[in-house]
This record gives C-alpha cells, sequence and structure tokens, in this order.
C-alpha cells in the first residue's frame, strides 16, 4: 500500500509460483572416495576426466586437478565441493576433509 498524503493506493496482486534454486542434477555418475578423507581422494566413474575444480563452502575455488587421484593434504578439515568436468559432461560431489 503506498500513502500520500490522506489517500493510498494498491497495486494489482502478483503471484508467485516458485522461489529458490533449482536442484543441480549430475549428467555422469561417480563417487570420490575414502570419503571422508585425511590425504588422497580418487574419483570414481568410467568417464575421461578433464579437470576438478575443489570450491570451499564460500564458493572460493581452492584446487585444481587434471587426473581421477589427488591429494586434498594442504586443504583444511571442513566440507567442499568438487565439479568434475569429463568429456561427457560434469558433476558435483561432497568431499569431508578430516
Amino acid at each position: 500500500m503506498v500513502y500520500e498524503g490522506a489517500c493510498s493506493d494498491t497495486s494489482t496482486c502478483v503471484a508467485i509460483t516458485t522461489v529458490g534454486i533449482d536442484e543441480f542434477t549430475n549428467t555422469i555418475s561417480m563417487r570420490v572416495q575414502p570419503n571422508p578423507s585425511f590425504n588422497d581422494v580418487t574419483i570414481v566413474t568410467d568417464k575421461v576426466i578433464e579437470q576438478v575444480l575443489i570450491f570451499n563452502l564460500t564458493g572460493e575455488l581452492v584446487q585444481i586437478e587434471k587426473t581421477a587421484a589427488f591429494s586434498v593434504e594442504s586443504l583444511a578439515t571442513g566440507i567442499y565441493v568438487l565439479k568434475v568436468q569429463t568429456t561427457e559432461g560434469n558433476g558435483i560431489i561432497r568431499l569431508i576433509k578430516e
């Protein structure tokens, strides 16, 4: 409602049917092991991995890898999101670093 002096007015109602973020759907089948991990991890998939981008929970890119097996020893304890890019699509995996 809008007021100007002693007068008031309202706008027409508008229905909002959705609010939020669409859920991400992996286009490839994969898993990371071991999870949780202390040092070394391996992404298990039958696809060819081109790149793995590792993000912390604030969205900061903290590490980039080019192979399925790599070390996360330098990362702080916490939860990370791995974006796995393959020749046939992309996937997202959560990794717990102990």
